[in-house]
Protein backbone atom coordinates (compact mmCIF):
# COMPACT_ATOMS: atom_id res chain seq x y z
CA UNK A 1 0.00 0.00 0.00
CA UNK A 2 1.41 3.18 -1.20
CA UNK A 3 1.00 5.95 1.47
CA UNK A 4 0.39 9.69 0.26
CA UNK A 5 2.67 12.22 1.72
CA UNK A 6 1.61 15.33 -0.17
CA UNK A 7 5.09 16.62 0.60
CA UNK A 8 6.71 13.54 -0.42
CA UNK A 9 4.37 13.25 -3.32
CA UNK A 10 5.62 16.97 -4.99
CA UNK A 11 9.13 16.14 -4.59
CA UNK A 12 8.81 12.46 -6.09
CA UNK A 13 6.72 14.09 -8.95
CA UNK A 14 9.34 16.99 -9.26
CA UNK A 15 12.55 14.50 -9.49
CA UNK A 16 10.65 12.25 -11.67
CA UNK A 17 9.87 15.00 -13.76
CA UNK A 18 13.18 16.36 -14.07
CA UNK A 19 14.59 13.03 -14.81
CA UNK A 20 11.88 12.17 -17.77
CA UNK A 21 12.68 15.98 -19.44
CA UNK A 22 16.71 15.19 -19.26
CA UNK A 23 16.11 11.96 -20.50
CA UNK A 24 13.86 13.26 -23.46
CA UNK A 25 16.69 15.45 -24.16
CA UNK A 26 20.17 13.64 -23.40
CA UNK A 27 18.57 10.80 -25.81
CA UNK A 28 16.56 12.77 -28.26
CA UNK A 29 18.90 16.03 -29.07
CA UNK A 30 22.47 13.82 -29.10
CA UNK A 31 24.07 12.00 -31.06
CA UNK A 32 22.26 9.09 -29.16
CA UNK A 33 18.94 9.52 -31.20
CA UNK A 34 20.86 8.27 -34.63
CA UNK A 35 20.65 4.66 -32.51
CA UNK A 36 17.83 4.94 -30.85
CA UNK A 37 15.58 5.74 -33.92
CA UNK A 38 17.81 4.11 -36.92
CA UNK A 39 14.73 1.73 -37.48
CA UNK A 40 11.64 3.07 -36.47
CA UNK A 41 9.14 4.41 -39.48
CA UNK A 42 9.07 8.43 -39.24
CA UNK A 43 5.69 8.71 -37.93
CA UNK A 44 6.37 6.50 -34.55
CA UNK A 45 9.73 8.20 -33.66
CA UNK A 46 7.67 10.66 -31.72
CA UNK A 47 5.41 8.65 -30.32
CA UNK A 48 7.35 6.28 -29.26
CA UNK A 49 9.87 8.48 -27.59
CA UNK A 50 6.94 9.71 -25.22
CA UNK A 51 5.79 6.62 -24.73
CA UNK A 52 9.21 5.55 -23.32
CA UNK A 53 9.75 8.30 -21.08
CA UNK A 54 6.59 8.13 -20.26
CA UNK A 55 6.41 5.01 -19.21
CA UNK A 56 9.58 4.91 -17.31
CA UNK A 57 8.16 8.32 -15.39
CA UNK A 58 5.44 6.41 -14.40
CA UNK A 59 7.47 3.25 -12.95
CA UNK A 60 9.83 5.65 -11.34
CA UNK A 61 6.90 7.72 -9.41
CA UNK A 62 5.60 4.90 -8.28
CA UNK A 63 8.19 3.28 -7.18
CA UNK A 64 9.45 6.40 -5.40
CA UNK A 65 6.23 6.58 -3.58
CA UNK A 66 6.47 3.39 -2.43
CA UNK A 67 10.56 2.74 -1.13
CA UNK A 68 12.77 4.42 0.88
CA UNK A 69 14.79 6.61 -1.10
CA UNK A 70 17.74 6.59 1.08
CA UNK A 71 18.74 2.91 0.48
CA UNK A 72 18.07 2.95 -3.46
CA UNK A 73 20.81 0.92 -5.27
CA UNK A 74 23.10 2.06 -8.54
CA UNK A 75 22.90 -1.29 -10.11
CA UNK A 76 18.97 -2.27 -9.43
CA UNK A 77 17.66 1.18 -10.76
CA UNK A 78 19.69 1.29 -13.83
CA UNK A 79 18.64 -2.51 -14.54
CA UNK A 80 14.87 -2.04 -13.30
CA UNK A 81 14.75 0.87 -15.85
CA UNK A 82 16.43 -0.73 -18.73
CA UNK A 83 13.84 -4.02 -18.15
CA UNK A 84 10.72 -1.76 -18.08
CA UNK A 85 12.18 0.36 -21.39
CA UNK A 86 12.80 -3.11 -22.69
CA UNK A 87 9.42 -4.16 -21.97
CA UNK A 88 7.75 -0.75 -23.25
CA UNK A 89 9.48 -1.09 -26.23
CA UNK A 90 8.15 -4.56 -26.97
CA UNK A 91 4.49 -3.84 -26.13
CA UNK A 92 5.29 -0.86 -28.49
CA UNK A 93 6.74 -2.74 -31.40
CA UNK A 94 3.43 -5.67 -31.37
CA UNK A 95 0.75 -2.82 -30.58
CA UNK A 96 2.01 -0.37 -33.64
CA UNK A 97 1.56 -2.46 -36.55
CA UNK A 98 -2.37 -2.66 -35.19
CA UNK A 99 -2.77 0.92 -35.80
CA UNK A 100 -2.22 1.17 -39.41
CA UNK A 101 -5.06 -0.60 -41.72
CA UNK A 102 -4.73 -4.32 -42.00
CA UNK A 103 -2.39 -4.39 -39.76
CA UNK A 104 -3.89 -7.17 -37.01
CA UNK A 105 -3.85 -9.17 -40.23
CA UNK A 106 -0.62 -8.86 -41.05
CA UNK A 107 0.93 -9.42 -37.51
CA UNK A 108 -1.16 -12.66 -37.21
CA UNK A 109 0.17 -13.73 -40.92
CA UNK A 110 3.62 -13.14 -39.24
CA UNK A 111 3.07 -14.90 -36.38
CA UNK A 112 1.37 -18.01 -37.86
CA UNK A 113 3.87 -18.28 -40.69
CA UNK A 114 6.92 -18.43 -38.75
CA UNK A 115 6.24 -18.32 -35.06
CA UNK A 116 9.70 -19.59 -33.81
CA UNK A 117 11.44 -16.72 -36.30
CA UNK A 118 8.58 -14.09 -35.55
CA UNK A 119 8.99 -14.51 -31.67
CA UNK A 120 13.01 -14.23 -32.05
CA UNK A 121 12.14 -11.11 -34.46
CA UNK A 122 9.99 -9.64 -31.81
CA UNK A 123 11.68 -10.92 -28.79
CA UNK A 124 14.82 -9.05 -30.09
CA UNK A 125 14.15 -6.08 -31.70
CA UNK A 126 14.11 -3.74 -28.54
CA UNK A 127 17.20 -4.76 -28.46
CA UNK A 128 18.09 -3.78 -32.05
CA UNK A 129 16.34 -0.38 -31.45
CA UNK A 130 18.38 0.41 -28.66
CA UNK A 131 15.34 1.72 -27.40
CA UNK A 132 16.84 0.55 -23.98
CA UNK A 133 19.33 3.49 -23.70
CA UNK A 134 16.26 5.78 -23.01
CA UNK A 135 16.31 3.40 -19.51
CA UNK A 136 19.79 2.93 -18.85
CA UNK A 137 19.61 7.46 -19.22
CA UNK A 138 17.13 8.15 -16.92
CA UNK A 139 18.23 5.00 -14.52
CA UNK A 140 21.09 6.57 -13.89
CA UNK A 141 19.88 10.55 -13.83
CA UNK A 142 17.42 9.12 -11.21
CA UNK A 143 20.13 7.55 -8.95
CA UNK A 144 22.41 10.70 -9.05
CA UNK A 145 19.81 12.99 -8.38
CA UNK A 146 18.71 11.19 -5.77
CA UNK A 147 21.90 10.91 -4.08
CA UNK A 148 22.08 14.65 -4.67
CA UNK A 149 18.88 15.46 -2.61
CA UNK A 150 19.42 12.14 -0.12
CA UNK A 151 18.93 14.16 2.91
CA UNK A 152 15.48 16.21 1.39
CA UNK A 153 14.16 12.62 0.58
CA UNK A 154 13.68 10.72 3.56
CA UNK A 155 11.07 9.04 5.07
CA UNK A 156 8.56 11.31 6.12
Amino acid sequence: MIKFNKNRTVICFIICLVCMILTYFIGSVSFLNKWIMASWKNPYNIYYQFVNIGGLFLFYFLYLLKNNQKKINYLKCVLFSLFVSYIITFIFYVLSPIIEPDGYRSLQYFITKDPIGSFLIIGGYPVITCGWIYGVIMGMLLYCIIRFFNNKLGNQ
